[in-house]
């Protein structure tokens, strides 16, 4: 990951890429998400885009849509 965080989510998106969510950085939540792409050439993290609310010690559930 780009920075050491707890507390995150991580969800196994449909293309093979994990979606990491908020959790805490530094004792403070974050709005932060990261994608980790193992398959394609940007293979490795990248940051995605913010959350609109920090979350730390939640939960993350994926949808079909």
């Amino acid at each position: 990951m780009t920075g050491a965080h707890s507390h995150q989510t991580s969800t196994l998106l449909q293309d093979g890429r994990i979606l990491v969510a908020g959790g805490s950085s530094t004792g403070s939540a974050t709005n932060r998400t990261e994608i980790f792409d193992p398959i394609s050439a940007t293979f490795g993290w990248k940051a995605g885009p913010p959350l609109s609310d920090i979350r730390s010690f939640h939960t993350a559930t994926l949808l079909a849509d």
